[in-house]
């Protein structure tokens, strides 16, 4: 089989909440490395051509091209090619790469555990034994240019901070880069990230500039894996992006002036012994007059802290209250499923079965009494 991806795969933004949330109740060390020049390490196994590098052309065989045996920046199989190059090397020195999620490697042995969590050419390790944990450092370098950077503080655009009862993650340098790019830095700001009393619509005069809409909306997704609380009204912002209009551009600046209030507010860890996820599930009926799908959201717990969240529209269209509830709950039983599988790949599994909590008695009933009605027989 011949596999053509060029991208290179990534630690979900999930995996990393929990292995903090998981390294903060142990009392784990965090290192962080970012390896130079990551791109140049990679190995082709693609037949690559390129053209005589400006500078350096052969005077006599000006038609000549170059063939390349490593990769290069600016090539799109680079990315993949270097994360081969990372992974086989990992994988020789006894680390598993995860099921659930690709780019979390685990070596587990009878005396430590270590973690290594790749997003590129930044990495981050933790584990039981710091020791360990800097003698395979060591051994990195040897064989990559890497710049040890201490103690995890800022990992792509996320700020951690120690404090005397836990860790903070917070993004207030990257949130007010965006207000300084958007130029809403001296906007006046607001006390809720969207109007409760407004709906959103498709119809409405063409914003003027729709890349700076776009450019902007996109920056503000990355801000929502720190902060739940603009989840949903990014959510909905981001559903116009093939067509925004002047009163689209109105709610994504009311998303700004919220930030800048807010900048500072962040996701609090706290040590914890938890022994079962908590999650909640909500969702709300013909959410959208347009398509009259639903919207749903939920929220999941690791002891007390928040490590998974989402607000999204529905797949389909509902025909009650009681089946877009039940839908939702079926969404967060499958992230539940997904993050047992990751806490069994970390060797953390958990002792009792999730709760997951609705407020929906329809569906509550449905799941406790799986009966084929004439209400229930389309879900």
């Amino acid at each position: 089989m011949i596999i053509f991806d060029t991208f290179s795969p990534v630690i979900k933004p999930t995996t990393i909440r929990l292995v903090l949330s998981i390294a903060l109740s142990h009392g784990w060390c965090r290192r962080q490395l970012d390896i130079n020049n990551a791109f140049l390490n990679g190995d082709l196994t693609e037949t690559v051509y390129m053209q005589q590098p400006r500078g350096f052309e052969d005077k006599s065989n000006l038609s000549h091209v170059c063939r390349l045996h490593k990769a290069i920046y600016g090539l799109k199989q680079a990315p993949r090619a270097w994360f081969n190059k990372l992974k086989s090397y990992l994988i020789q020195h006894g680390f598993k790469a995860c099921r659930s999620d690709t780019s979390l490697f685990v070596h587990y042995s009878s005396n430590s555990i270590i973690y290594i969590l790749v997003y590129v050419d930044d990495l981050i390790l933790t584990g039981t034994n710091a020791a360990h944990i800097q003698s395979f450092i060591t051994k990195l370098h040897v064989v990559f240019a890497l710049k040890d950077l201490g103690s995890l503080h800022y990992f792509l655009g996320l700020q951690i901070h120690r404090t005397s009862t836990g860790s903070t993650l917070s993004q207030e340098n990257y949130i007010h880069d965006i207000l300084c790019r958007s130029k809403m830095s001296e906007a006046s700001s607001v006390f809720t990230p969207a109007d409760p009393g407004s709906r959103l619509h498709s119809e409405g005069a063409p914003f003027e500039d729709p890349k700076l809409f776009r450019r902007v909306v996109g920056s503000l997704q990355y801000v929502t894996i720190t902060r739940p609380d603009i989840t949903y009204a990014v959510n909905r912002v981001c559903q116009f992006m093939h067509s925004p209009t002047t009163l689209h551009w109105q709610a994504t600046k009311r998303i700004l002036r919220y930030l800048k209030g807010t900048s500072t507010h962040c996701l609090h860890f706290k040590p914890t012994q938890a022994q079962s996820l908590l999650a909640y599930s909500d969702a709300g009926w013909l959410s959208d007059p347009e398509d009259s799908r639903s919207q749903y959201g939920y929220a999941i717990f690791h002891g007390s802290n928040l490590i998974s969240w989402t607000s999204k529209k529905q797949k389909v269209v509902a025909r009650s209250s009681t089946e877009s509830e039940y839908r939702s709950l079926a969404y967060i039983a499958a992230e539940l499923i997904w993050i047992q599988q990751l806490l069994t790949d970390l060797y953390m599994p958990l002792i009792r079965p999730p709760l997951l909590l609705c407020d929906n008695v329809g569906a509550i009933f449905m799941t406790k009494n799986p009966v084929i009605q004439t209400r229930s027989k389309h879900i």
